[in-house]
């Protein structure tokens, strides 16, 4: 690692090194002219000893005058000051590397006459060295007595000189001529810098920049933009403004203005000086930047669209920047530096170069090397140490451009890193975070997301003092609760056009106060809430009647009394649970640094989120938690910071703690739930600026989600209450919020502000049908409608319960609506549901049941009917015996119902064909062959004619049929019988023989 050698300047007395003219000794040119300066200024003890190296004091007038250290090749430019020539032969120079031995500049004799110069390149000389950014040079006599130094942090640009009492960057580099100082800094080294037309979080805003040396008093100097009607009413800048040298100063161009204006897409602004005519500076543009309009590099560029809005700090030209450095690490380790990117897209940093504040041992970034989005490159193989005064300085693959560069003069204790994180200015970090965002001490706080300007609120005198904890009623936009502590009073106020004052109904017109639940004592009531159940849930720090004891509780309280003293109906005493959660401390917390605030959070809210119980270490269970009302109450404490959430049981004033949250904050003064933004909000006072610190439920903890700034418009008060309308009161995208002001500043304890509305994060709710479907889209049975919900942004507060549709009908529809806490909603609804759990109507037709069919047979037909979903199908099954057919119809509807229907009718056995069949017998003739054909069987036996009760001769079946003869001998009008025997079963045909 390196470091770096202590530096000792001198000055010169006056501005000798301007030197134009002959006309006096301060405007003299050439050699001659300079010492004659000089021994001016000697002769009035104008180099003072003090400033000399003690070894130097009587030594000769050889001094350091000019330095070159960037670009390559570097110079030192001495001066002999003195009235005698000096020789230099064996003189000697150092930088302030430790490793460099001191190069000696000449090695013959090397006069340099009075008032003359010697240059040298320093990178030359036998053991020679380069000059850096971060570097020094001082000058030796052979012997080692040192004679002057010179240091300085950054590259010179392009050199620098002495000029007067300073060492400072010339305006041009003069080698072996009079310096060129620069002039005195004036209006002209102010530029316009940055643009921000399209507002950011406040409003639009332009910056300057001072590129001059000195600072510049801007005090009343006029803006205007394209409009002509400005003319007469420009922004003008506050008096007693200045711009230091190199410095940066933004002034909205809407707030904090009489009447001020907006910057439009096609716009300019002009900055004129106090005259109104004199023009400074103007840039115009068309169309908004994505980010803003800025020149590039900060400060002495072109207009460009900038990286991103850098309101107040350089301007943001590359998205990479260096973003944290390493020089000195504790483990140990080596030394290392961490680049950003702050863009939204990856940037390939291949070949792009590192350096330290020398030029020799440059880093290059390897090849296919991209720094991600939003990512970080931490490189800790550098080649070089960083030394306690050194600078890391990045530069494009061509080693000359340079992108960022960061410089120190001591190690940081732990490293020195951009806050906020690639954005904001080096200072020292809390913990190294090698390789991620830093980890910057205090807040990354925004500006206030809302008006800029404050009113008051309340009329003179309403509240002598000590308005604490406010709440708007959520049920009207129009009532606000107040609680002051001290006195102990509880306030119900109205809105009286821009006003608020005590209500006069109900008891209300002086305030009330409030008791513990045994009616006595004065409770500090230091915040204030409204819980789900109407009631008023007061903060309170002690009893004012016993003040130096601490008695953290929460007290209920109902509003609808109209009694002038209110008793509480509960007490949850909490202090020894917080005293417990913060350690124990010893003393306990102070009776006077305990709850400031109180605010209640939805179950709904945490159950959704996957809040975890502390207690438990499991998922936040409100079943656990008997008669707590719906949801925890989160306490704020003044002397920890933290905000408490507790479980409150109404039935035995007992309470759990569920979670200890931290806010980032050292000291608070309220607290309160925004359902609109799914956040708590962690407000302090003016001992914190009256900063705001907004939490996130986030894998199952609050974590820190934004940090807002007080409005600019708005003294650092005593603010100890904020209240935020709910969005029933946005209007034009903005609502009302208030601030209680303990300390009634100006006789007024009530301010009233504005806050942007945040879109409502409207939930998703999907419906899906299960039921017996066909095909057609019909169901055949009850329908069940089951609701699915999704947050967006603020959760919800309950998915609808399924709905089940049971009658049949077309044309149903089922609807569910979901709500967010926040306000948002949202509503499914699934219609043409056709439900048909009726069967259809079915009969068997072209058929007489129970009739005797003997030859040709019936033609039986399917007859179905559905009023409701229709006919899909109607088919026919016939089943038969020898002696019975069965025709089933079966009819199914287009939502699947089916219905049967039967008929049967009666067959014989078989059939003799070519026969009649008269009076229940086949008329056979003599002599003749018939085929007999059986009915419904296919194998069996068929007898011959046969009289009496069994047959005599049996002939098989063939394919079901069978012949029979008659014989001609029989004589006519003869009864005989032919008998089937199949499967078991004997089946009788009588005929009769004909001639």
């Amino acid at each position: 690692m390196r470091s770096t050698a202590p530096a000792s300047l001198i000055a010169l007395s006056g501005s000798c090194a301007v030197l134009p003219t002959f006309e006096d000794p301060m405007h003299l040119t050439g050699r001659s002219a300079l010492a004659t300066c000089l021994a001016l200024a000697l002769s009035t003890s104008a180099l003072a000893a003090s400033a000399l190296p003690a070894s130097a004091a009587g030594s000769p007038g050889i001094r350091i005058s000019e330095v070159k250290t960037n670009p390559n090749p570097d110079f030192v430019e001495l001066v002999n000051t003195s009235d005698a020539p000096v020789d230099l032969n064996g003189w000697k120079v150092i930088d302030a590397d430790p490793a460099h031995v001191p190069a000696v500049i000449a090695t013959t004799e090397t006069v340099v006459a009075p008032g003359g110069f010697h240059v040298f390149d320093t990178a030359l000389l036998t053991g020679g060295f380069g000059l850096g950014s971060a570097d020094s040079v001082t000058i030796q006599q052979p012997d080692g007595t040192a004679v002057d130094s010179q240091a300085w942090t950054v590259h010179g640009a392009p050199t620098y000189s002495v000029c007067g009492d300073a060492f400072v960057q010339s305006a041009t580099a003069t080698p072996g001529a009079v310096n060129d100082c620069p002039v005195a800094p004036s209006w002209q080294s102010v530029k316009v810098n940055e643009v921000e037309s399209n507002g950011d979080k406040v409003a639009d805003w332009l910056e300057l920049v001072n590129n001059g040396a000195g600072p510049v008093d801007i005090s009343g100097w006029k803006i205007l933009d394209a409009d002509a009607a400005h003319v007469s009413t420009p922004v003008v800048v506050p008096a007693n403004t200045t711009i230091p040298a190199g410095g940066l100063y933004a002034i909205y161009t809407e707030i904090a203005q009489t009447p001020g204006f907006g910057l439009g897409a096609t716009d300019s602004v002009t900055v004129l000086l106090p005259d109104g005519t004199t023009t400074v500076d103007t840039y115009g543009w068309v169309g908004h930047a994505a980010t803003t309009y800025g020149r590039c590099p900060s400060g002495t560029g072109d207009f460009a669209v900038t990286t991103v809005s850098t309101r107040g700090l350089p301007n943001a030209c590359s998205p990479v920047r260096v973003n944290e450095v390493e020089s000195s690490d504790a483990t140990p380790g080596p030394d290392w530096a961490e680049l950003v990117n702050i863009s939204d897209a990856p940037v390939d940093v291949s070949g792009w170069v590192l350096k330290d504040s020398g030029d020799a041992s440059p880093y290059t970034i390897a090849a296919a090397t991209s720094i991600p989005a939003h990512g970080h490159l931490a490189i800790d193989n550098l080649g070089f140490g960083l030394g306690s005064g050194d600078a890391v300085r990045l530069y494009a693959a061509d080693a000359t451009t340079l992108i960022d560069t960061y410089a120190w003069t001591a190690h940081a204790t732990t490293t020195y890193g951009r806050c906020k994180d690639g954005l904001g200015d080096f200072v020292t970090t809390v913990a190294a975070t090698k390789g991620a965002a830093n980890a910057c001490p205090g807040l990354a706080t925004q500006p206030w997301p809302g008006s800029q300007s404050v009113t008051t609120a309340d009329l003179v005198t309403t509240f002598p003092a000590d308005l604490s904890g406010l709440a708007f009623d959520p049920n009207s936009l129009d009532v606000l609760w107040g609680s002051q502590n001290k006195r102990g009073t509880l306030w119900r106020l109205v809105r009286d056009g821009a006003t608020w004052v005590p209500d006069t109904a109900n008891g209300w017109s002086a305030g009330k106060d409030p008791k513990f639940p045994n009616g006595l004592g004065a409770p500090d009531t230091e915040g204030i809430a409204v819980g789900a159940d109407g009631f008023l849930y007061a903060a309170s720090e002690r009893d004012n009647s016993a003040s130096g004891i601490s008695r953290m509780s929460i007290l209920r309280y109902d509003p609808s009394s109209s009694a002038a003293t209110l008793t509480a109906t509960n007490e949850w005493d909490v202090t020894a649970a917080i005293n417990l959660a913060a350690g124990s401390p010893v003393p306990p917390i102070g009776a006077n640094l305990g709850l400031e605030g109180v605010a209640f959070v939805p179950d709904a809210f945490l159950t959704t989120g996957g809040f975890v119980d502390e207690a438990t270490h499991a998922a936040y269970d409100p079943a656990a938690y008997p008669n707590h009302g719906g949801g925890l109450y989160v306490v704020a404490v003044e002397d920890t910071g933290k905000l408490y959430a507790f479980a409150l049981n109404s039935s035995d004033n007992s309470s759990t703690l569920v979670a200890t949250i931290s806010t980032g904050l050292p000291k608070l003064a309220d607290v309160n739930f925004d359902a609109e933004r799914a956040r708590l909000w962690a407000v302090a006072d003016d001992t914190v600026d009256g900063q705001t610190s907004l939490l996130k439920l986030e894998g199952g903890v609050f974590v820190m989600a934004e940090a807002y700034d007080r409005p600019a418009g708005m003294p650092n008060l005593n603010n100890e209450g904020l209240a935020i309308a709910p969005r029933a009161g946005c209007v034009d995208g903005t609502k009302e919020v208030l601030w209680s002001d303990d300390g009634d500043t100006d006789g007024h304890s009530l301010r009233a502000g504005t806050i942007t509305c945040t879109p409502p994060g409207t939930p998703t709710v999907t419906a899906a049908l299960t039921g017996t479907q066909a095909p057609s889209g019909w169901y055949r049975s009850a329908v069940t409608a089951t609701f699915t919900c999704a947050p967006a942004g603020a959760p919800i507060t309950s998915c609808p319960e399924p709905v089940v549709l049971e009658a049949s009908g077309a044309d149903q529809t089922v609807s569910g609506t979901v709500t967010a806490l926040g306000g948002g909603t949202a509503t499914t609804t699934v219609s043409d549901i056709d439900i048909d759990r009726i069967a259809p109507a079915v009969t068997v037709g072209g058929v007489v049941a129970g009739r005797l069919y003997v030859g040709n047979k019936p033609r039986p037909t399917c007859e179905g009917t559905d009023a409701l979903s229709g006919m899909a199908t109607c088919t026919l099954a016939t089943s038969s015996t020898p002696t019975w057919t069965t025709i089933t119809a079966t009819a199914t509807d287009n939502a699947g119902n089916v219905a049967t229907a039967t008929a049967r009718y009666r067959t014989l056995p078989l059939t003799v064909k070519g026969a009649r069949w008269v009076d229940g017998a086949f008329k056979l003739k003599r002599g003749a062959t018939y085929q007999v054909k059986a009915t419904a069987v296919t194998s069996g036996r068929i007898s011959r004619l046969y009289r009496g009760t069994t047959p005599t001769a049996w002939r098989a079946l063939v394919g079901g049929a069978s012949t029979v003869r008659i014989p001609p001998a029989i004589r006519p009008g003869t009864v005989w019988r032919i008998q089937l025997r199949a499967g078991g079963s004997s089946y009788t045909v009588k005929v009769v023989t004909t001639r």
